[in-house]
């Protein structure tokens, strides 16, 4: 297969890189999680091009032409061509004149290899946001010795975007077809193949919390990347009276039915964050990263609101019932003014630029 890359020297632009943990350098797990998404792979010759003051045109090799592995495939032909496809600047990335990096994460600790490269990029950059202080250390470990802005996750103000109010008929439409009616609370509950060996037990925790406050759950897969789908529907069968599996297929079906639900509870981060966004009270389930803790922080949320180990899902579950909604729109208030302020500046930035 061929890549090729033309651009205008000339026309150059601002890049603003963003969000999530993309500030990595495991390129294969990135383009499996890709993969994963589409429903067929590439087939045939294909070309796509960008019309206006440059031009990217991409030209990809024939299916019988591809080597028996799809996601190195994957790495070559969809992603940029260096070493972390989301390490760029002007000096790797033709058509930026410069860089920026906007609500993003690094899941990751960087080798000693990595370093040189981590520093040339992120000194270079005009601009640094990132969601969590976690992240920021990992820079400045490498040797990044550019000023880092920390502020919350820009999820936190998905619900500027998406009023929950515009959201009532969306989550009328998805609830209804599992058997959920006229405003009836429910719990909204989320999973990752993380916690395939769990099952039982959170099956067991799960329906007992359901039984005790006569509370559906609204079983809501996030990440179709990590298996959500998947592990979800094997949870489904251990109740199929109390769990319902909710098939919501796009953002604004997923945000309408968090945002409708007395409480959520997940291993998704951003899962957690878009019910911190709609004041609905939320509990992290177990997840060993230390993103999640960068998160809290972050919200200033109470540290009951994240669980350790899966034996405590019933008590992190009943703390979510006695949490004060008001509490929570009022930090939402303060992690959204943060947010908001640090992305202005980014746009300031590109403006000086």
């Amino acid at each position: 297969s061929v890549k090729q890359l033309y651009v205008d020297d000339v026309s150059r632009c601002p890049l603003v890189i963003g969000g999530g943990d993309i500030l990595r350098f495991d390129d294969r797990v990135l383009a499996s999680h890709y993969l994963k998404q589409m429903t067929t792979y590439f087939s045939g010759w294909s070309q796509a091009s960008q019309q206006g003051p440059y031009q990217v045109r991409y030209r990809f090799g024939s299916a019988a032409a591809r080597r028996a592995d799809p996601v190195n495939d994957f790495v070559i032909e969809r992603m940029p061509p260096v070493r972390g496809a989301f390490f760029l600047s002007p000096l790797n990335c033709p058509g930026a004149d410069s860089v920026a990096f906007f609500s993003a994460g690094i899941p990751f600790d960087f080798c000693a290899e990595e370093r040189q490269h981590v520093q040339e990029i992120f000194n270079q950059s005009s601009f640094v946001y990132l969601r969590d202080e976690q992240s920021a250390d990992k820079l400045r470990q490498a040797g990044v010795t550019r000023e880092i802005e920390v502020a919350p996750d820009i999820a936190v103000v998905v619900s500027d975007l998406f009023p929950k109010t515009e959201l009532a008929e969306a989550a009328r439409d998805v609830l209804s077809k599992v058997g959920i009616y006229a405003d009836q609370p429910y719990l909204c509950f989320q999973l990752s193949e993380a916690a395939t060996h769990d099952l039982v037990g959170i099956a067991s925790q799960l329906e007992g919390f359901a039984k005790r406050h006569d509370l559906p759950v609204v079983l809501l897969p996030l990440g179709f990347c990590h298996g959500d789908a998947e592990t979800l529907s094997l949870l489904a069968k251990a109740s199929p009276h109390r769990f319902r599996f909710a098939h919501a297929k796009t953002v604004k079906e997923m945000l309408a039915v968090i945002s409708h639900a007395v409480a959520f509870a997940g291993v998704s981060m951003h899962g957690n964050i878009c019910a911190f966004a709609y004041g609905v009270p939320h509990l992290f389930g177990v997840l060993n990263v230390d993103k999640i803790d960068g998160a809290m922080v972050s919200m200033n949320l109470d540290p009951a609101q994240r669980i350790r180990n899966w034996n405590e899902l019933t008590r992190g579950l009943e703390g979510l019932l006695a949490l004060d909604r008001s509490v929570l729109v009022r930090k939402q208030s303060v992690a959204g003014e943060r947010a908001y302020l640090t992305s202005s500046r980014l746009i300031n930035s590109l403006s000086d630029n």
